[in-house]
């Protein structure tokens, strides 16, 4: 491999190791976003059926329902997002 061929392959590899970086240093701040979008959400929709069918006695059991739905929604949302980035921005082949 001549060194400019070596060269431009090692450039590819740090900008996916920076890319990856990058990835992981904004993924908490992307979570944090989802889990109040899903929190909403679950909240306005299925915490206010909810109240209304169990009365307001079970308003923080809701409520803690909600968030763990909403902190799992978002887990499996970020998960989708890095498959994504690997497939589409780092160009990795999958793993089965």
């Amino acid at each position: 491999m001549d060194p400019v061929t070596r060269r431009g392959a090692s450039q590819s590899s740090r900008g996916k190791r920076a890319g990856k970086i990058l990835f992981w240093c904004l993924i908490p701040l992307i979570f944090a976003g989802f889990v109040r979008f899903y929190s909403a959400i679950f909240n306005v929709l299925c915490g206010a059926w909810l109240a209304l069918i169990l009365g307001e006695k079970y308003l923080g059991a809701i409520f803690a329902v909600s968030l763990v739905t909403s902190a799992l929604c978002s887990i499996g949302t970020c998960y989708i997002l890095w498959k994504q980035y690997k497939k589409h921005i780092l160009n990795e082949p999958q793993e089965k």
